[in-house]
């Protein structure tokens, strides 16, 4: 009997071998998936988050919305590129759950590197997810299941997957991976800037 929190995606029978059968399954069946279900999941556009950097200095914004480098697709055009240095401290910009932690890849580079970017994942209250990519290697200060509040130091900024400088990229999506626009306390309803300076507002 399966556990609940499973699901059997494939039966086999048979007298392949090993090499045979994973051959042909790595041939034929991709899975995919994604956190959250719609009818949970009631994103509050009002809700003005905090920067995801320290405090008492700017940081710049590389990209921001629609971005024309890799900010074009509906899981990314609502994301913002901060310009943070390998190793600085990322920050919670709203509190929640943590319900993913990837932190053991090293490479950056193109596109084929795109899955290969460290990230913490948090749950918020309103079902949306909040995504804080391309994470240094081992730069982890959270685990899943961890609850965090906004402001909590969680990472260390990083130079890990599709980038070609370090960075973060931060974004909030709904279910199916979409992104949603969101706002910064002290900026609300503004999209920032890019090239401009930013700093927390208390």
């Amino acid at each position: 009997m399966l556990p609940k929190d499973s699901i059997e995606l494939l039966t086999y029978t048979g007298k392949l071998s090993d090499s045979i059968f994973k051959s042909q399954l790595n041939d034929s069946i991709k899975v995919s998936y994604f956190f959250g279900h719609k009818s949970l999941i009631q994103p509050d556009l009002d809700y003005l988050y905090r920067f995801p950097f320290k405090k008492g200095k700017k940081y710049s914004v590389s990209q921001s919305f629609n971005g024309k480098v890799s900010h074009n697709s509906e899981k990314s055009k609502y994301a913002i590129d901060f310009q943070l240095d390998v190793g600085e401290p990322v920050y919670a910009a709203r509190g929640g759950t943590i319900v993913k932690v990837i932190d053991w890849f090293t490479k950056q580079g193109g596109k084929e590197l795109i899955n290969a970017g460290n990230r913490i994942i948090i749950l918020h209250s309103d079902g949306t997810l909040g995504f804080y990519v391309h994470l240094d290697y081992q730069g982890s200060f959270v685990k899943e299941g961890d609850r965090v509040a906004k402001g909590q130091k969680i990472g260390r900024s990083g130079l890990t997957g599709y980038t070609n400088g370090p960075h973060l990229h931060f974004v909030v999506r709904k279910e199916n991976d979409i992104a949603i626009p969101i706002f910064f306390k002290g900026y609300a309803g503004k999209k920032l800037k890019q090239g401009k300076r930013y700093k927390v507002i208390d």
